[in-house]
């Protein structure tokens, strides 16, 4: 089962903005952890047309587990999105969950 989550997101009086940091919160409910082999892949889509993937959103340790907070940050976890500048905002955020589990973000910025 694919799920996909689109997020605007909109920057006011700013022409450009880095990304160096990726936050979710998985909500604190019965069966709202990811469950591998499920994963979480994460797509940057700039105004201007460029993007970034990053395919198996991922850090050590128990990633997306029942109200935990997890923080992406640096090339090792946001891969091809470390850096990435998003031009022309406002841009797009794709989430998208595959597997067989139910994960259940609460929120992601």
């Amino acid at each position: 089962m694919k799920a996909a989550f689109l997020v605007l997101a909109i920057a006011a009086a700013c022409s450009a903005q880095r990304v160096v940091q990726f936050q979710t919160k998985t909500a604190d409910e019965e069966n709202a952890a990811l469950n591998p082999p499920a994963g979480v892949s994460l797509e940057i889509q700039a105004g201007d047309g460029s993007s970034c993937v990053v395919e198996d959103l991922n850090n050590a340790g128990n990633t997306f587990q029942r109200g935990a907070i997890d923080v992406f940050e640096g090339n090792t976890t946001l891969g091809a999105c470390d850096g990435f500048v998003v031009t022309n905002p406002p841009g797009v955020v794709v989430i998208t969950h595959n597997g067989l589990d139910g994960w259940l973000p609460e929120w992601y910025r």
